[in-house]
């Protein structure tokens, strides 16, 4: 009887080990390869982050220096939408000479609750609010004069013209008014003012116009309701305080929610790197709620 003699695992596995090799050698080619290749991109980023860090500081110090001037500097005077100025710091950084512009936004609403640009010639017009305005005393809804837009808008004389409006905010949140207002012949003692309550009977005052802010031209205005909505309802109220011919006049009434206003864009542009900052006005404070390096 023959018997088939098989080979052994030994020899079996004879020759197996050069194509393990080979493959292992490929495989930690491809490997080395890739992470020279990725060493070498992270270096080359490295040195170009390096490169461009003090241009990035000095655009830092150029938008800190810009909200320092929106607080307490010229840039104060950018108050109505669109309003610009561009200006160069007066001392080189890390040896540029920062350039920054500076630009008054009106903020986009999330939610308009509720509006009236006295359109309708009527008391009751406009849309969001609790009733008609209650008026009294030498308030008139007038054609002509310069309204801010359309053909009519809301005039208050002497020392009698008061309008007041309420609306619902019961959970509402970020509620801004936004409004037009001029003023116009005030003399020294005359005075509007901006009222709020949460009863219709206790007022405290959001703005008072004066003598020297009657330049007769219409003006942007964004006050802060937020503080008074845990009421639920509101209600706003304008009143003069004035001689025969001083006027005050409102127009383009708005009562909205702004989740993240953003009031100014700073703008800067040092050697490669430029930098554009959302400010927000909050009090006296202008915190920056935005900031996108290019």
């Amino acid at each position: 009887m023959n018997r088939r003699l098989w080979p052994s695992r030994k020899k079996r596995e004879e020759g197996q080990a050069l194509p393990l090799a080979l493959i292992t050698l490929a495989l930690g080619s491809l490997l080395i390869g890739s992470f020279l290749n990725s060493a070498s991109t992270n270096l080359l980023a490295s040195e170009v982050f390096q490169e461009k860090l003090p241009a990035r500081y000095a655009a830092d110090a150029a938008i800190e220096d810009a909200i320092w001037n929106l607080r307490y500097g010229d840039l104060t005077s950018l108050t109505e939408p669109e309003d610009s100025a561009s200006y160069s710091l007066p001392e080189t950084v890390n040896g540029f000479t920062p350039r920054v512009t500076v630009t008054r936004l009106e903020p986009i609403p999330n939610l308009t609750l509720a509006t009236d640009n006295f359109e309708s010639n009527s008391w009751s017009g406009g849309s969001g609010w609790l009733g008609s305005w209650y008026h009294e005393g030498d308030a008139k809804i007038k054609k002509g004069g310069g309204p801010y837009e359309g053909k009519y808008h809301l005039r208050l004389r002497r020392d009698t013209g008061r309008v007041e409006r309420g609306v619902d905010l019961l959970g509402e949140s970020n509620v801004y008014f936004i409004f037009r207002a001029k003023a116009k012949s005030f003399q020294a003692s005359d005075t509007a003012e901006c009222l709020v309550s949460s009863d219709s009977e206790n007022w405290t005052t959001l703005r008072t116009w004066v003598d020297g802010e009657d330049d007769d031209t219409y003006h942007y205005y964004q006050l802060n309701l937020s503080s008074y909505t845990t009421e639920g309802q509101l209600w706003i109220a304008f009143a003069s305080h004035m001689q025969k011919k001083a006027e005050f006049y409102l127009d383009d009434l708005r009562i909205v929610v702004i989740n993240r206003p953003i009031d100014y864009e700073i703008v800067t542009t040092v050697g490669e790197v430029t930098i554009r900052a959302g400010v927000a006005i909050s009090g006296e404070a202008r915190p920056v709620v935005s900031w996108v390096i290019e």
